[in-house]
């Protein structure tokens, strides 16, 4: 009949145990069917860390006595303080007291009166040949101690323990590994893709903003070289640090690393403006209290009607975080708004210098009808890029760039940019404050400034082109650069293409370029009145 009824018991106590995933969900299932199949007013499962020589509870359930809590908090025991649980981690053999024992062990008699129990029984549980921790049951002082039938009884509810135990450690470890960065702690590539589908879906459906980071440690491979891989592993800590102090006031963000050098931010509820500030705010706190050599390069993109995938979202922070990379690092770019359809472009394997005229009338008329119709009320940068696109496509230049001097300054600052020969960087805009130079050693750019507009071209091969331009010219390998200024109430923007082997003649983009600019914005100097003076 005893045999009968333990195998029942011992079967409740796997059924418990059968749904559950986690270690703390094992714990709760199991316990109180352990209880009962034992009969015992009270039961605690306590896990033993050597690194401390103690006991850890994890529940009690039951007949609580004074001071037990069924989920404690902090409660442990030192395992040398009890000699009887000391040689039961040693030898895994079970123990058990009463306090009508003459004999009992006198700190099993203190804990025994503590609680208002008459007798108990301990059994260790294994897990692969390691005591993983301790079941401990007690009765009331009334009741009938624990016999050796009972030992037997929960040691064989031990074996069962520790099954499902092992089974719920080797699902949390699987589970940690699947998802956790062992590094940094923070969520990896497989979290990533996750949160990232989910956040996607809710931004459709609730048409709130979403906005992506993707993030580099600059010069990783240099800290491990010179400094060794221990220094590279704590600058990655170090980055972890800074993205996640960074978003720690935004709701809805998530960090994730993805893999070597490279992090992710997902930014629920969030413009690509405050995503770039995002990006600023952790390099600046990355750089303030640590290594001085420590930087980030951010990508930023945002999802809008032309870009609504994860697939999307990535391929546009990453080619921002390309160009990031490329400028320098330690900075923050964004991926521009697509303007629309691309103008005409000039065909492939037009010789040097053959004529572009048709191409760019033809772009010209697009551009237009886009000023005056889609990008009528658009800010400034919206339209001038939408020039600098028109006119680098059909007069096949290799790249554009816009920069803008903010009123009351001497200096110009780069705020968006394109490659025709790369097509992944289309357009991407630079974050406040980086790029930026003094108009002083730019003469021609300053004295357009200064104008409000104007143009002037540039050549490598030109000994009378402004030197500073052709200084400029030979660092980023192009062969010349025609430049148009426009102004509005406050600020002088510049569009500067830049020409290789395959750009059209110059001439042919002058006039029609400088009269687009001033279609895009209508020249003036910085106190409002019409500009008189024209620099060519």
């Amino acid at each position: 009949m005893r045999e009968q009824w333990e195998h029942e018991a011992l079967l409740r106590v796997a059924t418990a145990a059968s749904g559950a995933s986690s270690l703390d969900d094992v714990i709760e299932e199991t316990s109180e069917e352990a209880r009962r199949a034992v009969g015992a007013a009270s039961l605690s499962v306590s896990r033993f860390e050597k690194r401390d020589r103690q006991l850890h509870t994890l529940i009690n359930v039951g007949e609580l006595g004074p001071g037990e809590q069924r989920h404690p908090v902090d409660e442990a025991y030192s395992a040398d303080d009890y000699p009887l649980v000391a040689a039961m981690l040693e030898t895994a053999c079970p123990y058990f007291n009463t306090l009508d024992d003459p004999y009992c062990d006198p700190m099993a008699r203190q804990l025994l009166e503590q609680f208002g129990k008459g007798s108990d029984l301990g059994v260790p549980v294994r897990v692969e040949g390691s005591t993983w921790g301790e079941i401990w049951a007690t009765k009331a002082v009334n009741e009938a101690p624990f016999s050796a039938e009972d030992v037997a009884f929960l040691e064989a509810i031990a074996g069962q323990y520790a099954t499902v135990i092992a089974r719920a450690e080797l699902f949390s470890t699987v589970s940690r590994l699947a998802y956790e960065d062992p590094l940094t702690g923070l969520p990896n590539r497989r979290a990533l893709d996750e949160r990232l589908g989910r956040a996607i879906a809710r931004a459709r459906v609730k048409h709130d903003p979403l906005s992506l980071l993707l993030c580099d440690l600059d010069g990783l491979k240099g800290i491990n070289d010179v400094r060794g891989h221990h220094a590279g592993d704590e600058a990655l800590r170090a980055a972890a640090d800074a993205l996640v102090a960074s978003t720690a006031f935004t709701p809805g963000s998530f960090v994730a690393r993805l893999a070597g050098d490279e992090f992710c931010v997902v930014l629920e509820g969030i413009e690509l403006a405050d995503a770039v500030a995002t990006g600023a705010a952790a390099i600046e706190t990355l750089a303030a209290p640590g290594d001085p050599g420590l930087s980030l390069s951010c990508g930023a993109a945002a999802i809008d009607a032309g870009m609504s995938s994860a697939g999307d979202l990535l391929r546009g922070a990453d080619t921002a975080l390309y160009v990031a990379k490329r400028r320098g690092g330690g900075r923050v770019c964004s991926v521009a708004e697509e303007r629309g359809e691309p103008s005409p472009r000039r065909p492939v394997g037009t010789s040097v210098g053959a004529p572009a005229h048709g191409l760019i009338v033809s772009a010209t008329e697009q551009l237009a009808a886009e000023l005056d119709g889609r990008l009528a009320d658009a800010p400034a940068l919206d339209r001038l890029e939408a020039v600098a696109t028109a006119f680098t496509e059909s007069g096949d230049f290799a790249s554009w760039a816009i920069s803008v001097s903010p009123a009351g300054t001497k200096l110009i600052a780069d705020v968006s940019f394109g490659n025709n020969r790369d097509g992944s960087v289309r357009g991407v805009r630079v974050a406040a404050g980086t790029d930026e130079y003094a108009l002083s050693d730019f003469p021609v750019t300053a004295a357009l400034v200064d104008a409000g507009s104007g143009c002037f071209v540039a050549s490598r091969s030109d000994p009378g082109s402004d030197p500073a331009e052709r200084a400029l010219l030979e660092e980023l390998g192009y062969e010349r650069v025609i430049g148009v200024a426009a102004a509005d109430e406050s600020d002088v923007y510049m569009i500067e293409l830049y020409g290789d082997e395959r750009t059209c003649s110059l001439d042919e983009v002058e006039a029609p370029l400088r009269l687009a600019a001033r279609a895009a914005i209508p020249p003036r100097t910085r106190d409002g009145a019409a500009s008189k003076r024209q620099v060519r």
